[in-house]
């Protein structure tokens, strides 16, 4: 799995060597939620004074959801900051992240677009509607996992980069959204489904994520990778035929059972 990053690098930028250094930046454009990688104007290090009250409100919000003990507390504070957003927002990330990935080919640009579709409106929606929700929780356990304050840390920075560029506004509302389903829900950054090329994609199996990069975490500043739950893929899931695979799993479980309880 060393070379799949680079193999998806070189199949978007039309590029058939996938061992070539030299490609076009479209795959981190994929997971550089803060568009660091692919930002239009070189660093400056300062923020521009018109975004300074926003970066403001934005740390503000950050540093509140770190003082956050469990996934209840966190559900309540995401929901009431992500409702001051207009949906025209999680419009305008949608039509960003098209203008983004406008040089991707056709194939697989348009599963891509569905699966952030999903990971933008989806995870919006039962976001809201888990905290109007006054039953019984789904979650397995109330506790935050391990690392969530890294994130809020590494929010805060992302925000303060974008700032010397952009308004980090609907930035910040990208990261909570992500942030329900990272942390609340314990799901992967990019749902289930969502496809790389080569045919491998984000898959569930149980309670358990795996992403074909999940490896490659640090590859970009600022993405959602590194604070993921998902794992590798490996073994069985490395099967793009989905009868195979299930032949497969099912022997396993049959061989399981023999060697483990029939002896």
């Amino acid at each position: 799995m060393a070379g799949i990053l680079s193999r998806i690098r070189a199949r978007i930028s039309g590029d058939s060597r996938p061992e070539d250094a030299t490609y076009r930046p479209e795959i981190d454009c994929i997971v550089d939620t803060a568009s660091v990688t692919c930002r239009e104007t070189t660093p400056s290090g300062q923020v521009l004074p018109a975004y300074r009250e926003s970066l403001t409100l934005i740390q503000a919000f950050w540093n509140n959801a770190a003082a956050c003990q469990d996934k209840e507390a966190l559900l309540s504070l995401l929901a009431d900051y992500v409702r001051e957003y207009p949906q025209e927002n999680l419009r305008q990330m949608m039509v960003n992240f098209e203008r983004k990935t406008r040089d991707i080919p056709a194939d697989y640009r348009e599963p891509l677009l569905t699966a952030v579709h999903e990971e933008i409106f989806g995870t919006h929606h039962r976001l809201m509607t888990e905290a109007a929700h006054e039953g019984k929780r789904p979650w397995r356990t109330n506790t935050l996992r391990a690392g969530f304050m890294d994130y809020c840390r590494m929010v805060h920075q992302a925000a303060t980069i974008k700032a010397e560029e952009k308004d980090p506004s609907i930035l910040s509302l990208h990261y909570a959204i992500a942030c329900y389903a990272m942390y609340v829900e314990d799901g992967p950054g990019h749902p289930d489904e969502t496809p790389f090329p080569g045919g491998l994609s984000v898959e569930r199996d149980g309670w358990v994520y795996y992403c074909p990069v999940r490896d490659h975490a640090d590859d970009v500043p600022f993405a959602l990778c590194p604070f993921c739950p998902a794992v590798q893929t490996a073994g069985v899931h490395l099967i793009r035929d989905p009868q195979e695979r299930d032949r497969i799993q099912k022997q396993g479980y049959i061989d399981n059972y023999f060697t483990n309880f029939k002896g």
